[in-house]
């Protein structure tokens, strides 16, 4: 019975949620928020024992991505991420072959540029394809088609914000042993720095390509308002919540140098924007080299776009 699955595997403190069984595996709840804690409870095995006894042949869906300090009585989250109090990333490479994707091609090809994956935790796919399990202590973002060669590259990425289906779901089954219960003999491998800078790099590429296209609509709607624009984006900056500060100076500084390079401020001018901005962040929460380092970085992206 796919409840008793799923009770397995919510036993070993991986969160799950039920999914449909047809193509699309479309979640049936909404996965996003934090139902259960990973933690065994019994407010846990009341929510998975009604979910799948209102859908009792769902699909089992695990979101992937940030995990908190890893809470169990091990150190280390796939036996391998020192220290309890570390963040870490599960990331999920997914090698599509349907519908003439190249997925396997695709992959072989990339570790002939990033080196080779290790041998990990692996599971077959409905479809024939396969997906790669990994760990990293960076954050990885969900992707679809943006890391390969070919346009139908065949090769997605389960990162932050994303989820897979997981065996025993119709379907799919692990390639070896699984990590997800308890007698599960292979682990998560880390996902070697090569890999893990170049899907950093891709993810920063597109959010920069969006963050161009957004300042070319504006620019063409009204391009006697630079000043208005810069003034919105620097108090968007300067009140920016912790934990998104980071991503809203790399957008903000990218479009400030979309502005220079179309001579409608100074570089200089940019810079002394994005400083007073940055100062109106709390001193304590600052990283002032590492954020002088990214408003200098995505500032020289956008001048070069």
């Amino acid at each position: 019975m796919m409840l008793d699955a799923a009770l397995r595997i919510a036993a070993e403190g991986h969160r799950i949620f039920p999914c449909s069984t047809d193509g699309k595996k479309v979640p049936l709840v909404a996965w996003r928020k934090p139902h259960a804690s990973p933690l065994w409870t019994h407010d846990y095995i009341r929510q998975i024992t009604e979910w799948w006894t209102e859908w009792p042949d769902a699909l089992i869906g695990h979101p992937t991505g940030m995990r908190g300090p890893h809470a169990t009585a091990s150190t280390e989250p796939g036996s391998l991420v020192a220290g309890p109090s570390r963040r870490w990333c599960e990331v999920v490479i997914d090698v599509d072959i349907k519908r003439g994707a190249y997925g396997l091609q695709t992959l072989a090809e990339l570790e002939q540029d990033y080196g080779p994956l290790p041998e990990t935790c692996t599971s077959r796919t409905r479809s024939g394809g396969q997906h790669r399990w990994f760990w990293t202590l960076s954050e990885i973002r969900n992707s679809a088609g943006k890391i390969g060669k070919r346009e139908a590259a065949g090769l997605d990425v389960r990162g932050e914000g994303g989820f897979v289906v997981v065996p025993p779901s119709d379907g799919y089954e692990w390639i070896g042993d699984s990590w997800m219960v308890p007698d599960g003999d292979v682990q998560l491998a880390e996902l070697p720095d090569a890999w893990v800078n170049a899907l950093i790099r891709r993810a920063q590429k597109q959010e920069n390509d969006a963050a161009r296209l957004a300042w070319i609509a504006e620019s063409e709607r009204s391009r006697e308002q630079t000043s208005d624009v810069v003034t919105r984006l620097m108090a968007e900056l300067a009140s920016a919540p912790k934990g998104t500060r980071n991503d809203t100076l790399s957008r903000h500084a990218f479009t400030l140098g979309c502005i220079v390079s179309e001579k409608r401020m100074t570089e200089a001018d940019a810079e002394r924007q994005l400083d007073y901005a940055m100062r109106s962040w709390p001193a304590e929460e600052r990283d002032e080299r590492k954020d002088r380092d990214t408003a200098a970085r995505q500032l020289r992206a956008g001048m070069e776009a």
